[in-house]
C-alpha cells in the first residue's frame, strides 16, 4: 500500500492510518491524547492474556517498544499508554509504503514475536534528478464538546430532585458532611454552622434563608464543557528536499506538530528530522546511510494508574479526566464563587475544584529518540545478492507526574487532622482512609503522614538498541513458468532497558 492511498489528514500517529484501511486490520483509539498506543489487532486476537499488538519494522528494522503496555493498561487509560506507540516519532510525510504480514514468512524473518501480524514501514529515498522541495501544511481543529448530544439534567431541574430527597429524609445535612464528596448541599451544609470569624452564621438554618442560597446553584447551569475544552487547532508543518545524481541521491525533511490540546491540560509538540543517502558507484554495489530523530514534549492532566478494590472492581483514584468530569457532575456546581474566587465542592474528603485541579496535578511528558542506520547490497552473481544492515537506536524518555501542594490528592492525606485547611475534624479523621492507623491502638486518632508539600512521582526509560544482519538471497528463474528463491540470514540484535522510579512524599514545590 502506497502512503498517500491510506494518508488521513490530521492524524498525527502513524498507525491511526491503518483504521478502516485494511482488511483485516483492527484499530480501536483508546484515548485521543497523543502518543497513546492504540490497539491493534492484524486477523484477530492471537491470545486472551498474553500480547496480541504487531510488530513494527521500519526500514528493515525492527522498531521495538520503549515501554511495553499490556492488554490491560491499553483499556484502562493507564499512564503509560502515552508512551506506548512505537511509531509516535515517524513523520507521515516521510513513509512511502506500508506492507503488513501475518504468515510463516513473517515468523521466520522476525520470530515468534511476528505471530501477531509485521507492520511493514518503508520511509522515502532521494531520487536522481533536480531538487524537489516539499511542503505540506496541516491544521485541523477540533471543537468543544456540546450538552445537546447528551442526556444530562441542567441545574434547574437538578435541583428539584436534590429538594425532593431532602423532603423525602433521604438527604441529611448531618450525612451529607460525613460523606467523602459532595455539592451544593454540601456546601450550604458547611455554611450553616457557626462563623467565630463574623460571629454570626453565614446561612440561617431556615426554609427562606436556605431556599435564597440554593436559588444561585438552580439558575447557574453551570457548562462544563465550555469550561474544561478548548475549541483547539492542531498544526503540522513537513519541509523535504529529495534530489541527486545517478550514483547519488539524498533525501532529508524535517516535520513540526503543535497541539494546542481539545481538553484543558493537554499540550504536546513534536520535532522530527530525517536524512537518507544511498550511494550506486556501480551495478554490483550500492549502500546508504540513514539518520531520524525525534524530540517529542507533552503535557496531560495527572492520572494514577488503576487499582483493583475490595469488592473486587477497578478504581482510579483521584481521577481528574476532563470528558469523565463533565459528563459526570452537576451542572448545579458553579467553577468560581460570586467574588471570582474557585467554589470549593468535597472530593476524597478534601476542597476541590476542577480548574485548580488541572493547574496543580499533571503530567510531564519528554522523548528524545535518535536512530543511525547503515545499508549495503552487494551483487556476487546475477542471481546472488549479499545484504548487509546495521542500526543503533537510542531513546530517553521521562514522566513526571507533579502533584503540587494545593491540589487534592494531598489535601486528602490531611483532611480531618491539624493540617486540614478547614481544620482539624475527628470525624472525618475516624473515616478517612488516607490517614495513618495507629498498629494496636484503637483509641489513638489517625494522623497524617504528609503534614506539609505534595507528591512528585517520576519514571525514566533509556533504551539501547542495536540490529547487525547479514543475509544471502539467491533468484532464479527457469524458463517463463518456475522461479527458486532461496534466503538465509543471520542476525544479532541488543536491546537494553535502563528503568528508574522516584516517588517523592512531601514534596515541596516552592522551595
Amino acid at each position: 500500500m502506497k502512503a498517500e492511498d491510506i494518508r488521513r489528514d490530521g492524524v498525527a500517529d502513524v498507525s491511526r492510518m491503518l483504521e478502516g484501511q485494511v482488511a483485516g486490520v483492527t484499530v480501536q483509539n483508546v484515548s485521543g491524547t497523543f502518543g497513546a498506543a492504540p490497539k491493534i489487532r492484524v486477523r484477530g486476537a492471537t491470545s486472551i492474556t498474553g500480547e496480541n499488538k504487531p510488530l513494527w519494522v521500519v526500514d528493515g528494522i525492527v522498531l521495538e517498544d520503549v515501554v511495553n503496555v499490556s492488554n490491560e493498561q491499553l483499556s484502562t487509560g493507564d499512564p503509560s499508554t502515552l508512551l506506548g506507540s512505537a511509531v509516535a516519532g515517524i513523520n507521515p510525510d516521510d513513509i512511502e509504503t506500508f506492507e503488513i504480514l501475518k504468515d510463516a514468512a513473517a515468523t521466520s524473518l522476525y520470530g515468534a514475536r511476528a505471530m501477531n501480524g509485521v507492520v511493514v514501514i518503508t520511509t522515502k529515498k532521494g531520487k536522481a534528478g533536480k531538487l524537489i522541495t516539499s511542503y505540506t501544511g496541516n491544521f485541523t481543529t477540533s471543537l468543544k464538546p456540546s450538552y445537546s448530544s447528551f442526556d444530562i439534567l441542567d441545574s434547574y431541574n437538578q435541583m428539584k430532585i436534590f429538594n425532593e430527597m431532602e423532603m423525602k429524609g433521604w438527604l441529611t445535612y448531618t450525612n451529607v458532611l460525613q460523606q467523602s464528596r459532595y455539592g451544593v448541599y454540601g456546601t450550604m451544609a458547611k455554611e450553616l454552622g457557626y462563623n467565630p470569624a463574623t460571629g454570626d452564621f453565614n446561612v440561617v438554618n431556615d426554609p427562606e434563608a436556605k431556599a435564597q442560597y440554593l436559588d444561585r446553584f438552580a439558575r447557574i447551569n453551570t457548562n462544563w464543557f465550555d469550561a474544561l475544552f478548548n475549541n483547539s487547532l492542531r498544526q503540522e508543518h513537513a519541509l523535504s528536499l529529495s534530489g541527486g545524481s545517478e550514483k547519488i541521491q539524498t533525501y532529508a525533511s524535517a516535520s513540526m506538530l503543535q497541539d494546542q490540546g481539545w481538553a484543558k491540560g493537554n499540550e504536546a509538540r513534536r520535532l522530527t528530522a530525517n536524512l537518507r543517502t544511498t550511494f550506486t558507484p556501480n551495478d554490483k554495489l550500492s549502500y546508504g546511510f540513514l539518520a531520524n530523530a525525534y524530540i517529542r514534549d507533552q503535557n496531560a492532566p495527572g492520572t494514577l494508574q488503576r487499582s483493583t478494590s475490595n469488592q473486587g472492581g477497578f478504581n482510579r483514584e483521584f481521577d481528574i479526566n476532563p470528558f469523565n468530569y463533565a459528563l459526570n457532575t452537576s451542572r448545579s456546581t458553579p467553577i468560581y464563587n460570586e467574588d471570582g474566587s474557585y467554589f470549593y465542592v468535597r472530593n476524597n474528603f478534601a476542597p476541590f475544584n476542577i480548574l485548580e485541579e488541572l493547574e496543580n496535578n499533571y503530567l510531564d511528558i519528554k522523548s528524545t529518540d535518535f536512530k543511525l542506520q547503515g545499508e549495503l547490497k552487494y551483487k556476487i552473481l546475477p542471481e546472488l545478492t549479499y545484504s548487509l544492515d546495521a542500526a543503533y537506536r537510542y531513546v530517553k524518555t521521562s514522566q513526571d507526574h507533579m502533584i503540587q501542594e494545593n491540589s487534592n490528592m494531598p489535601k486528602a492525606f490531611r483532611a480531618g487532622t491539624i493540617y486540614d485547611v478547614d481544620g482539624e475534624n475527628s470525624t472525618i479523621a475516624a473515616i478517612n482512609p488516607y490517614l495513618l492507623r495507629i498498629y494496636n491502638n484503637a483509641e489513638a486518632q489517625p494522623v497524617s503522614v504528609l503534614s506539609y508539600g505534595g507528591f512528585r512521582n517520576r519514571g525514566t526509560v533509556d533504551m539501547d538498541n542495536y540490529t547487525f544482519r547479514n543475509s544471502l538471497n539467491y533468484n532464479k528463474k527457469f524458463g517463463e513458468d518456475h522461479r527458486l528463491d532461496l534466503f538465509t540470514f543471520q542476525e544479532l540484535r541488543y536491546i537494553e532497558r535502563n528503568n528508574t522510579e522516584y516517588k517523592g512524599v512531601g514534596y515541596q514545590y516552592d522551595r
